[in-house]
Parts: structure tokens; C-alpha cells; sequence
């Protein structure tokens, strides 16, 4: 049963993001954020106690691509269905525009089915992973509940439609990104402490939209790792 463990713990991650997308068309956000939080909190959990207790086996690997693609895949779509076709509506647009949103879904399945299959080094992430990808979009389903000031820039169609494109774009692309499994690599602790440290000043100076801010600030970050290699 300890054996079993990591898979149940991916499984209540898959039934957890099917629920919050069935709350979040049932109006309740908030139950939507906190299901969406608890994917995130499983998915850290399965792979840690997988390797702790070393059980790691290739149906694991698939359960959790199968769980990550309903909870950071078909979930952040969902959401962004959900602004393009009510708060965030285009005043003249078409009726199918709103389903592009469905583009994330599909980016996710693309980039988890190649990470099955890459053979590359995991200290790192090769493009952005896919929760961090979902935090992004939580943050602004997180914005939209707390009516922040920011919002009225971030529901905007176009910016909307544009994020629909670059996310995928930046899943699939072969960009450097900082990974927790790399805390024993160069630099390692520190850039955990600092981006924690960010995090925390960015909860306090800008409420909600500290997720949000603090995903983008590690996509730059990789991008500027490219030039002075600090991981």
C-alpha cells in the first residue's frame, strides 16, 4: 500500500482539477483556487515520495502526465474560456474566438508527452513546465475574485489572445528554466531563497498579482540566465 501511495496521490490530483473546472462553471472561484492549489501541492507530493521511497515506475510517469494535463492543462484553459466569453468579452468578436483558448490544453499534452520521451538532463526544465504555466492563469483567476486594480489591463482580449499563443510557445520551447531538482547544482539554494524572497515582497507590495508576477519573473529569469549562466 506505502508502494501505491505516490499513484493515489496523482490520482486525487486529476479528480481534484476535474472538480475545480466543474466548480469554476458552476461560478464557484474560490473553490475553483483552492482545488487548483491542492493539484499543485499533489503534484510536488507524488514525485517526492516516489523517489523517497523509490518507486518510480513508467506507469507513474504516465499518471502523472494524464493528471498534470487535466490540473495545468484542460483547468487553465477552461479559465480562460471562461474571461473570453464573459468578463473579458470582446465587444465585436466572434462566437467561436473564446475556443481558442483550448490551444493550452493542447500545448500541455504536446509538451508533457515530449518530457516522457526527453532524454536531456532534469536538473532543469527545458521550456516552461507546465504548472508554472497554470500558476500563471491562477493568478489572474486569483486577480479577477479580488477585483484588483491591475485587472482592467489584464482583461483585455488581446492581451488574452496573446498569452494563448505564448504559452504554448514557451512549453515547447528548448529555453533553460530553473528547476527545484537542481537545488543541489550551482547556485542552487540561493536562487531558491531568492526567488522565495521575491515571492513574498510581491504577496505584500502587490496582493494577487504576486503569482502572476512571480511566474513571469522566472521566465525572464531563464532568459537572462542564457547570457550570465548562473544555473
Amino acid at each position: 500500500m506505502i508502494r501505491a501511495l505516490p499513484n493515489a496521490l496523482t490520482l486525487c490530483n486529476l479528480i481534484a482539477g476535474s472538480c475545480a473546472i466543474a466548480a469554476l462553471f458552476e461560478g464557484l472561484f474560490k473553490v475553483t483556487l483552492l482545488l487548483a492549489v491542492l493539484c499543485l501541492i499533489l503534484d510536488l507530493l507524488d514525485g517526492f515520495l516516489a523517489r523517497r521511497l523509490n518507486v518510480s515506475s513508467a506507469l507513474g510517469v504516465q499518471l502523472d502526465s494524464l493528471a498534470d494535463l487535466v490540473s495545468f492543462g484542460v483547468l487553465p484553459g477552461c479559465i480562460l474560456y471562461h474571461f473570453l466569453s464573459e468578463p473579458c468579452q470582446a465587444s465585436i468578436s466572434s462566437a467561436l474566438l473564446p475556443y481558442a483558448a483550448f490551444l493550452i490544453p493542447a500545448g500541455v499534452a504536446l509538451r508533457l508527452a515530449r518530457f516522457n520521451i526527453d532524454t536531456r538532463e532534469r536538473t532543469v526544465f527545458f521550456g516552461l513546465a507546465t504548472p508554472s504555466a497554470a500558476a500563471l492563469i491562477l493568478g489572474f483567476l486569483w486577480m479577477y475574485m479580488d477585483a484588483h486594480p491591475w485587472w482592467k489591463f489584464i482583461c483585455e482580449p488581446a492581451i488574452l489572445y496573446i498569452l494563448i499563443l505564448l504559452l504554448p510557445f514557451l512549453m515547447l520551447s528548448n529555453i533553460r528554466l530553473w528547476s527545484i531538482k537542481g537545488l543541489g547544482q550551482k547556485h542552487g539554494k540561493l536562487i531558491l531563497v531568492g526567488f522565495l524572497s521575491v515571492f513574498v515582497l510581491l504577496l505584500l507590495f502587490t496582493g494577487s498579482a504576486g503569482v502572476s508576477l512571480i511566474v513571469i519573473g522566472y521566465i525572464l529569469f531563464g532568459i537572462i540566465n542564457y547570457f550570465i549562466k548562473l544555473y
